[in-house]
């Protein structure tokens, strides 16, 4: 018998337990406890046929999570869904001999420095930065210039990442992160439009890429409140060909075996810059964007690659899509979210789904965890998408007490 274990539950592991099952194959998935006895997911929980618990998301229990799997039933795939399983899952596939990114890409993709020692090592343009502990703090931020981005070098979901203007201000936000990370990096601000590229490689090979489109919230912060996608035929021809370039150099510099690679770029001065790289599935939905756009179910080729299949990469669409992420406008108690009887079909809206309920205690967005909720929309025309992923959130009324 074949086990699939996926490491990690919930909303995002949906399309990979339908697809692990279509295949035939035994599904073993491990989260928390409280996950799998969520009212909501008592519907996929039976889908699964071993469940272990873990009881806290450091990389060690992970990693005994996946021997275990095996240990019940030899693994044929590993799937890790956030960036804390990648490390685990990625010695686990390197001790089992099965398909995944690599130690070396795994170990670089989960380390924000150790991306800007390769990448500057390998001549790949990168934000000129400087890493520094809490106790380095005052004597590194005395060397440099503001405003430049202060992170933690091992968080995800814009947890952390702020510009900062000012030594003090530095200093202040420091300590609201020290929580985080005990490293931190202090990097030149780049002002410049932002994207994604996702790509699958196999074999060391790149066999499908995608361009998507960033909309970030306000400063000081990074939380994306919008994307877009396929953003390719918008782009002039010779930086379209600059950010795939880029995009394979940074593939061959992580040395990626078998994976889904998702780079995030900013447009500087002299053309696209590396942000941050991860060799796992990209969140927000851009997933569901891809498939909506295009007919290519990603989740499905992601589990191919892992089990050494070649994926069915035929484009059967050719649209446009985006997915927009509501905010609260303030601190406090979520009252009540009205949604205009017709608005699904004023901007062809796909999906629309609250996260939070009322009653819930929400903020502005200072990370993506603080989203309310979002919709799916998709259009003929780029620009008519655009327009209405800029209107749509101002026709819902959130109303906070």
């Amino acid at each position: 018998m074949n086990n699939v274990l996926l490491l990690g539950f919930g909303t995002q592991a949906t399309e990979y337990i339908k697809v692990i099952k279509d295949r035939g194959y035994h599904l073993t998935a491990s989260d928390l406890k409280t996950y799998y006895e969520l009212e909501n997911n008592q519907k996929l929980s039976s889908k699964i046929d071993k469940f272990i618990e873990y009881e806290d998301f450091h990389q060690e229990t992970f990693y005994k999570v996946a021997i275990e799997a095996n240990q019940i039933c030899p693994l044929k795939a590993v799937v890790p869904l956030a960036d804390g399983h990648v490390l685990p899952a990625a010695l686990v596939q390197e001790k089992l001999s099965l398909k995944g990114p690599g130690l070396h890409a795994a170990i670089i993709s989960t380390n924000k420095a150790l991306q800007r020692q390769l990448f500057s090592m390998e001549g790949i343009s990168i934000p000129s930065h400087m890493q520094f502990n809490i106790a380095q703090a005052e004597s590194a931020l005395n060397k440099l210039d503001f405003p430049i981005v202060l992170k933690p070098v091992n968080k995800f979901g814009s947890i952390g990442v702020k510009i900062v203007y000012s030594y003090q201000e530095a200093l202040q936000h420091l300590a609201d992160i020290k929580q985080h990370s005990e490293v931190f990096l202090a990097e030149e601000y780049i002002d410049g439009e932002e994207f994604s590229i996702e790509s699958i490689v196999q074999r060391e090979e790149i066999i499908f890429t995608n361009i998507t489109k960033k909309v970030l919230g306000d400063k000081p912060l990074f939380v994306e409140k919008a994307h877009l996608l396929p953003y390719g035929a918008n782009l002039t021809k010779e930086l379209k060909e600059k950010i795939l370039s880029l995009n394979e150099k940074v593939i061959k510099a992580l040395d990626v075996k078998d994976s889904i690679v998702h780079l995030e770029i900013k447009i500087g001065k002299a053309g696209p810059v590396v942000i941050e790289v991860a060799v796992r599935m990209p969140g927000d939905k851009i997933m569901e964007l891809i498939e909506q756009s295009t007919g290519i179910n990603m989740y499905s080729a992601f589990v191919d690659i892992l089990l050494g299949n070649t994926p069915n990469l035929k484009q059967t669409k050719n649209t446009f899509s985006s997915v927009v992420w509501f905010s609260a406008p303030k601190y406090g108690q979520l009252e009540s979210v009205k949604i205009p009887e017709n608005i699904q079909q004023k901007y062809n809206i796909q999906t629309i789904e609250f996260i939070k309920t009322p009653g819930d205690i929400v903020q502005p967005m200072t990370s993506s965890f603080d989203r309310l909720g979002y919709c799916i929309l998709s259009c003929d025309d780029y620009a008519k998408l655009e327009k209405h992923s800029n209107r749509i959130e101002k026709e819902i009324e959130i109303e906070i007490i």
